[in-house]
This record gives C-alpha cells, structure tokens and sequence, in this order.
C-alpha cells in the first residue's frame, strides 16, 4: 500500500511538472481545465493498471511460498496477522475525519450567508444578496454578492461568475475536496486545486472582457477594497493574490495553434508510467517475503527427481546451507538461481508456478478475484495445519526450542495434494507435516489456458516447543 501512495505521489508530480513548465502559460483554458481534472484520478488508477504488451520476459519462482504457519507454544510465537485497525489505518480515518470536519464547516458558513442573505432570481440561477457586505462569489448554481458592491461593478461581477455557474466550476472545485477528504494526506491535491481555480478565473475573465471593454474589467479587478471568502470550493471574483496573474493573462496574445502539440507530451509520460507499472506488476507478483533458507531447501526438493548430484553441486549446496546456518537473510520475489537449476531439470509442461498462473486452485469456501483466492488459500491452509498438526509429537519426541519444518507439495490437475515432500529436523516431524498436507481437502484445481494444471507450494511451519 505505501509503494501504491509513493507511485500515485511521483505521478502527480510529473503530471504537475509537465503542467507547470509547458501548459501553464498557455490561453488554452479548457483544454487545461480538462487537463488539470484527469491527471490527478489517471494517477489514482495508474499504479493498477498492467499491460502484457510492456511486460518483460523474465522467469517466475518456481514455488509459491504460503505464509509461514506457527503451531505449538503460540504464546511465545507472534504470528503476523493484517489488522484492519492498523496504526496507518487509525490515522488515515483521524485525517479524513479533519478534513470532513473542515468542509461541513466551510458549508455551515454558507448556510448562515444565505440565511441573513435576500434572493434574487435570474433566468439561469439564484443570486443572494448579502447586507453590509462586498463579498462576491458563486457556488454550483448560485451567486452571492455583496449589497455594499456599487451598481456599475455588480454588472461586471454577475456576469463573471454567470459563467462559474455555466461552466459547472464548481463542480471541478467539490471534486478536489472529496479527494482532499480521502488523500488529505497528499499536498499535490491542494496543488492542483489551486491551479484550477486560476484556471477557472482565466476562463471568465476572458469571456466577460470578450463583451465589455477591457478597461472597465481591468478597474473591476484592480479595486482593492472588496473581501474575499475564503471557501476552497466557491469561485470568488475578488481574490487579490490572483488579481495580478488575471491581469496579465488578459494582456497576453492567445497562443498559436501550434502549441497545442505541446499536450502530445503526455502521451510518451502515459507509456513510460505504464510501462513501469506493467513491469511493476510482473515483478511482484509474488509479494512475501522468502528466506534464503527457505530457498535452498526448496532447491534440494527439486532436485531429488535428479537422483545423486555430482561433487561439484554437492560442494555447492553444502556452501549454500553453511551460508543461511550463519544468518537469516530475506530476498524478495523469489531467487533466480533456484529457478534455473530447476529448469535445467526439465519441468513437466503441466506444471505451473503459482505466480503465473491464471486462475489459482480454490480452496472449499473461498470466493472473488485471484489475489482474494490466493489470500483466502493461505489462511484456510494455514488454519488446517494448526488444527491437524500433532502438537503432542514434541513431547514423546523430547523436543524443545523452535524446531522449523519445510514443506513442498502439488496441486495436482484433479484438486488432490500430491508429490509431498517435507525437510524436519527430525523425520517424525517431516512424516507428521507429509501426512497432515495429505488430507487437505479436495479443492478447484488451477487453470492455465482454461485447462486444469498442477500448481505448486511451498510451506514453512514454525513448531514452538515450551522448554
């Protein structure tokens, strides 16, 4: 989930850059005001999508690893568990919550302006007149203007924010505070909001002066004496910070056509993210994290079909174990190595690493998309071994500490547990894991091309033996 916030973050931000540095100056409003609305949700939905085309070639681990199941002494064993009222979680909910505050707040006081305010109809919306005021600004399909703003000026101002109400402006700004709500936490929101409500003031300046002369319109804005409302979904005609880039933007020469080319730099931006994302994607498939442990024994597992292996692999499988007896070290996504060894072995056609697979075996219950069912396999297996496993082994074996079994095994084409290989300390435990694996219950096989394949795993079971 973080790596998902960091890409959307990185994203905006080139979005934002390619804006700032080619779009801004521009006079072709809507096509910013277009722009500046689908850059930031395209980032939001970016870091799902994964396109096969980009995709590179590259070999997937040859076992799925399912999350490690803890038996026995669970009281000196932590299990990590995923807790909807994570630390993140409670925060996020902490932050929204402001942020939901803060926007019925901003709605409360307009809800009292239009209680002490008289209305006036026009033909395409509501106008309320606000008494001992000089406030002036629209939202959705009504107008609120100050009683103390002399006539010659109000004309100017209706008309202005006539086309905040015709142009929907509104609606751009209420959007931005829904995302404010749920991604309070990202600044880039803010940033973009801010550029389209410039944008939205450029878009009625340039409609209004278009009728009036500009002179007028320039006095109308350069009149300092005028308040402004400070609600970040409303239009306000008398924002002074933005009186001096209205100005100059209603001096400027309309661009050429030409530059218009300039928005075909999103294109090759589009493809690159997508092209990272696809990538992405095809790298972390498998997203647990794997012992280097874990690996070599998977890796002798594999190569017991082989029969007896030259001195030279010996030598190197011992070095391998003497390395992970030293240290535990964790890789993530799988181990090359361990894949071309197994290659080289020729693996069966019907045989799938569980990564690639299109359609995951279904475990009796489990429901939804393949990542739910992967998810849901997982805890139901784990669930089975900590209810079938023989704890009292320890006992009539004189067991005690932290004894670690590794278990591979096969789903076959028909939905059976089969070809059950398991590494123990001990071989009662290697017998007891073999057996409980055994009598998994029947499940959907996995699809690959809509036939049935085998699909494999691997188990690590952590026994906690009381001393």
């Amino acid at each position: 989930m973080i790596q998902t916030i960091i890409e959307i973050l990185v994203f905006q931000v080139l979005f934002l850059a390619v804006y700032e540095l080619f779009l801004k100056n521009e006079t072709f409003f809507n096509a910013n005001r277009i722009y500046l609305l689908v850059t930031p949700i395209l980032s939001l939905v970016l870091p799902f999508i994964s396109l096969d085309v980009f995709k590179t070639e590259i070999t997937t681990p040859f076992f799925q690893q399912l999350p490690t199941v803890f038996i026995g002494d669970v009281s000196t064993v932590q299990q990590t568990e995923s807790s909807v009222w994570s630390l993140p979680m409670v925060l996020w909910l902490v932050g929204s919550g402001i942020a939901l505050l803060l926007m019925c707040i901003k709605l409360i006081q307009l809800y009292k302006l239009k209680e002490k305010a008289t209305q006036e109809k026009l033909e395409q919306c509501k106008i309320y007149i606000i008494p001992q005021s000089t406030l002036a600004f629209s939202f959705f399909n009504t107008i609120y203007i100050g009683k103390d703003i002399s006539e010659p000026k109000r004309k100017s101002i209706l008309d202005h924010e006539l086309v905040h109400v015709k142009e929907k402006h509104s609606l751009d700004l209420f959007l931005f505070e829904i995302l404010r709500i749920v991604l309070w936490f990202n600044p880039l929101v803010y940033l973009f909001q801010k550029q389209l409500r410039v944008l939205h003031e450029y878009i009625a300046d340039t409609k209004v002066a278009a009728r009036q002369t500009n002179s007028n319109y320039y006095q109308d804005l350069l009149t300092e004496v005028f308040q402004t409302q400070n609600l970040s979904f409303t239009n306000t005609f008398f924002n002074q910070s933005l009186i001096k880039k209205r100005i100059i933007m209603l001096h400027k020469n309309r661009s050429k056509s030409k530059f218009k080319l300039k928005y075909l730099l999103t294109i090759p931006l589009v493809c690159g993210i997508l092209f990272y994302t696809s990538c992405q994607s095809d790298n972390s498939v498998v997203q647990e994290d794997t012992s280097v442990e874990n690996k070599i024994v998977e890796l002798e597992m594999s190569l017991e079909d082989k029969g007896s292996l030259t001195k030279e692999e010996q030598v190197l499988l011992t070095n391998l174990k003497a390395i992970t007896n030293k240290e535990d070290t964790y890789l993530k996504n799988g181990n090359v190595e361990v894949i071309e060894v197994v290659e080289t072995d020729g693996l069966a056609t019907t045989d799938v690493p569980f990564s690639i697979v299109e359609r995951v075996p279904t475990f009796q219950g489990c429901t939804g998309t393949n990542t739910e069912l992967k998810t849901c396999m997982s805890n139901k297996v784990s669930l089975f071994v900590q209810e079938n496993f023989d704890v009292k082994l320890a006992k009539r074996l004189g067991l005690s500490g932290t004894q670690k079994i590794y278990v591979a095994f096969k789903i076959d084409k028909t939905g059976e547990a089969t070809d059950i290989k398991a590494r123990a300390p001990h071989p009662e435990l290697s017998e007891e894991a073999t057996r409980v694996i055994s009598k998994l219950p029947k499940m959907s096989p996995g699809l690959q091309s809509g036939k049935p394949v085998n699909v494999l795993y691997s188990l690590p079971i952590v026994f906690e033996i009381a001393e």
